[in-house]
């Protein structure tokens, strides 16, 4: 490629048509790349999110080429034909229960849970993770009900964060504090998460997880509430700079 200077490694291996493929999206009018100069170092910023460059993946699936970003959960998927053909699922959502024993929450269940809920077993749970390590499957997102009231939840992230990437979906605030604020449990390192939002102030709740490497994201269900709420929720989170979900 004229004016690219290309140098062999013996750790990594280029694919000149990726990179080609790569650069004539990068160039492309429809295009927009925000962030400053990165030349400084590792790491950069945009809005207060920091990625880390060293944390990208690229991956091949199909006729299709998968940059990712582990911390952030960022997926940019490139393919040059008309129809995208995959010969694996970059995402699997899975629920691991219907049990939910927290009462407290505002607005009715989306998906009504109840302490009536059964847990997922682990003899059935263990099909899913050979089926990830066969498909070598990108991530896993893992909800339910209310997943960390699964009895064998810290086991279940045990057995997948080998074989892929792994992020939840909870509204247990104490199972956070206490697994990443007080105790930095070891199983959740490389775990992201995402808070189910009831009012506006589960924001300031997270706001004491933005120092963290995975940081965490909000998650809301459109209809929840009313449209002033949801306005007044994306301006908070852009505020704070909380990624937000919206389902």
């Amino acid at each position: 490629i004229p004016g690219i200077e290309y140098k062999e490694n013996s750790d990594y291996e280029i694919d000149q048509n990726v990179f080609r493929n790569f650069l004539d999206a990068y160039l492309s009018d429809n295009v927009i790349v925000l962030g400053g100069n990165d030349n400084g170092g590792d790491y950069f910023d945009i809005e207060g999110t920091t990625i880390s460059l060293s944390d990208l993946t690229m991956m091949r699936n199909g006729n299709t080429v998968c940059f990712f970003e582990k911390n952030s959960g960022t997926r940019v998927t490139l393919c040059d034909e008309e129809e995208v053909k995959l010969e694996t699922p970059m995402l699997l959502d899975i629920k691991i229960t219907d049990y939910c024993g927290i009462t407290t929450c505002g607005a009715a269940c989306y998906q009504n849970s109840t302490t009536d809920g059964k847990h997922c077993s682990m003899e059935y749970f263990s099909k899913i993770v050979e089926f990830v390590k066969e498909n070598k499957v990108l991530e896993i997102a893992i909800g339910g009900g209310e997943p960390t009231h699964h009895p064998n939840f810290i086991q279940i992230i045990e057995l997948l964060t080998p074989h892929c990437n792994v992020n939840f979906t909870t509204r247990n605030k104490e199972f956070l504090v206490k697994n990443y604020l007080e105790y930095h449990n070891p199983s959740l390192k490389n775990v992201r998460f995402a808070l189910s939002i009831d009012s506006l102030s589960d924001i300031d709740f997270l706001s004491q997880f933005k120092h963290m490497h995975t940081y965490p994201h909000a998650q809301y269900v459109v209809g929840q509430n009313n449209e002033d709420f949801l306005k007044r929720l994306i301006d908070k989170c852009a505020k704070e700079s909380i990624p937000l979900i919206l389902l």
